[in-house]
């Protein structure tokens, strides 16, 4: 569809924790690589409504990876305001040949309009498996996605994932690596507040205290590398120096801590050494820095 000159939508879904936002996150850097689209995650990786619909109204062959869209797209929500503009704004902006996946729990919750839009819907069954669909065309279709047939499908005693009519596929993927999940974990605890109400969350958080909190306790952790600070400080529009004085101040005043942050990031390298991924992992972080800086 972005080749012929259309936005994309697509739909992830599945149980908590099994990698509904790690095959998100994964698609998105590999549509990038790939130079179908550009992804970079300090801008696209969203969680609310608004920053969807500003991306969506702003943005020519981006990726908008709306991560736990279970505030943007619901059909509870759908005689708000602000749903009707969402629906709109994909409307709208429907040729600006951008690609939008959204991560959810359960696909059949959604608005009935965001069904129809959706081209490709996918199913993660679990960690690491997941089923895709593609819509029935047919004029006369009153529900281009079979769920009524699919259900009396998986229901049988002998039930297999191919035979429901909706699969075209099955997707196996792996967990993104160390340093991309430490700059996705970074952007998901400042912005992910949004998804609730904004104005009672920033009553009661600051996302910059929030942020560095996560990150000091990656750090003291020894879950932190060099590289990896390095990364999630420039995704988040850090001074890396002032960000580790900072974190050095902490770490003074930390009765329970003796160590300085210098010390710490040489305990994660010598972690990472000990790894049998040692060279794979130099590798990765390389692509990461690749990814957070093109744009």
């Amino acid at each position: 569809c972005v080749k012929n000159k259309f936005d994309v939508i697509l739909f992830i879904e599945g149980a908590r924790g099994i990698g509904k936002s790690t095959l998100g996150y994964k698609i998105s850097l590999r549509l990038h690589s790939r130079g179908v689209v550009k992804f970079i995650p300090q801008t696209h990786l969203v969680y609310s409504r608004e920053d969807t619909i500003k991306l969506l109204a702003t943005k020519i062959r981006h990726v908008i990876l709306s991560d736990e869209l279970i505030n943007v797209a619901y059909n509870r929500d759908f005689f708000e305001k602000e749903q009707k503009t969402l629906l709109k704004a994909i409307n709208m902006y429907r040729d600006s040949e951008n690609v939008l996946i959204g991560c959810i729990p359960k696909f059949e919750d959604l608005d009935i309009q965001m069904k129809r839009l959706c081209k490709i819907r996918i199913s993660v069954i679990r960690r690491g498996v997941a089923l895709i669909h593609i819509p029935l065309k047919g004029i006369f279709l009153p529900d281009p996605w079979d769920t009524q047939g699919n259900i009396k499908k998986e229901l049988k005693k002998n039930k297999s994932y191919g035979k429901l009519s909706t699969v075209k596929g099955v997707l196996i993927f792996k967990d993104i690596t160390e340093p991309q999940r430490e700059i996705y974990e970074a952007i998901k605890k400042t912005r992910r507040g949004h998804v609730f109400d904004d104005k009672l969350l920033n009553n009661i958080t600051n996302p910059d205290q929030v942020f560095f909190d996560r990150v000091y306790g990656m750090l003291t952790k020894g879950h932190l590398s060099k590289d990896g600070l390095e990364s999630i400080c420039r995704a988040q529009g850090k001074i890396i120096s002032s960000f580790r004085d900072r974190l050095n101040k902490k770490l003074r005043e930390d009765p329970d801590k003796k160590q300085t942050v210098q010390a710490y990031l040489d305990i994660a390298a010598k972690r990472y050494e000990k790894s049998s991924n040692g060279d794979s992992l130099s590798q990765s972080i390389e692509e990461t820095r690749s990814t957070t800086t093109t744009g």
